[in-house]
């Protein structure tokens, strides 16, 4: 998990069914921005989480989270689904402004959600609707429980002779 400071909350729980994500995070830009935007969504098995992490007006780094399924992913795997989870109909939106130097120790501290998207990425954009393939991945990468036989539950712990004979 993207350990992140509390900073000082611009925007708390805004509908994101009400805004554009992608014109927020532009406007962030343009006003060259220190601190975060997360994205709370409902995906197809459950919530998941995205994290776009600015340092004046730039994008330095993304982090991005299912719980359902204990899995995060950072980097540029994140920012294409932070993008996707901009499209979600259902979900919430903060805005934590964080001071540079607050910026720069969450990267030291989360190295691996280092990335910068070139600006031809982010003009490109054009999302219509959310897509649960990114989640429908993360459980075809989940190994299978292997369900274990009656005989090997017993066994286990320590009753392997009480089989039924």
């Amino acid at each position: 998990m993207v350990s992140l400071p509390a900073g000082k909350m611009l925007s708390k729980n805004v509908d994101a069914g009400s805004i554009d994500f992608l014109k927020a995070l532009v406007q962030l830009q343009k006003k060259n921005f220190s601190g975060y935007v997360a994205l709370c969504v409902k995906g197809a098995g459950g919530f998941e989480e995205g994290t776009v992490l600015l340092d004046s007006g730039k994008i330095v780094g993304c982090a991005y989270e299912y719980f359902k399924h204990t899995k995060e992913m950072q980097g540029a795997q994140a920012f294409q689904r932070v993008l996707n989870a901009a499209a979600a109909a259902i979900g919430t939106m903060d805005v934590v402004e964080l001071t540079p130097e607050q910026v720069e120790l969450v990267l030291a501290v989360n190295e691996k959600m280092i990335y910068v998207p070139d600006q031809k990425q982010m003009e490109g954009v054009s999302i219509k609707e959310f897509s649960p393939i990114f989640e429908q991945e993360v459980v075809s990468q989940q190994p299978k429980e292997k369900s274990e036989s009656r005989e090997d539950l017993l066994k286990k712990y320590g009753m392997g002779g009480l089989e039924a004979q």
